[in-house]
C-alpha cells in the first residue's frame, strides 16, 4: 500500500473547506447557479420526506451534495471544476502538466493519457475511497474531478 504525499492528500481535502456544504454560502461565492438538479433517494420516510442528491452546475463548476432531511444532514459529494476554484491553494491546477502534478502531487493510484487519479484509503478498507481525478488534454490539465462517497 502506498501513502500519499501531504500535497496531494491536502489537494484531495481541499474542496471540504474552499467549497463547503452550505448552499447558500456556496450560491453566494460562486453565484447563481446555470442549473439546479435534484435526485430523491432512497426510501420515503414516515414525515414524507426522502435523502436527496443535489447538483449545482456552472459553466465552469458542479456541485454534489447529499441532503437528509432528519436529522438534517448535508455532505459534499462530488466537485467537478475545469476552472480553478479560488481557495483550493495548491500548485497543482488546471493548465498544469503531467510533470509538475507527478512532482507535486507523487505517484497516483492510477494514471494513463487521459487522467491521473489520487485516492485516500479510508481506515475501514470495506469503506469507498475519497478521489481526485485530474483529466488531461495534449499532457495539461483541463479538468479536476473529486469524489467524497458517503459513509454507511
Amino acid at each position: 500500500m502506498f501513502e500519499l504525499l501531504i500535497a496531494a492528500k491536502l489537494l484531495l481535502l481541499a474542496p471540504a473547506n474552499a467549497v463547503g456544504t452550505d448552499r447558500t454560502k456556496i450560491e453566494a461565492r460562486f453565484g447563481q447557479p446555470v442549473s439546479i438538479g435534484t435526485d430523491m433517494l432512497g426510501t420515503r420516510r414516515a414525515d414524507g420526506t426522502t435523502d436527496r442528491v443535489v447538483t449545482l452546475d456552472w459553466a465552469d463548476l458542479r456541485v454534489r451534495l447529499y441532503e437528509a432531511p432528519d436529522p438534517r444532514r448535508v455532505v459534499l459529494i462530488g466537485v467537478t471544476a475545469t476552472k480553478d476554484i479560488p481557495g483550493i491553494g495548491s500548485a497543482v491546477g488546471i493548465g498544469s502538466d503531467r510533470g509538475t502534478v507527478l512532482r507535486e502531487l507523487g505517484g497516483p493510484a492510477y494514471e494513463d493519457e487521459q487522467q491521473i487519479v489520487y485516492s485516500l484509503q479510508q481506515e475501514n478498507a470495506a469503506l469507498p475511497n475519497d478521489t481526485l481525478r485530474l483529466v488531461f488534454r495534449d499532457d495539461r490539465v483541463v479538468g479536476l474531478d473529486w469524489t467524497f462517497p458517503l459513509e454507511q
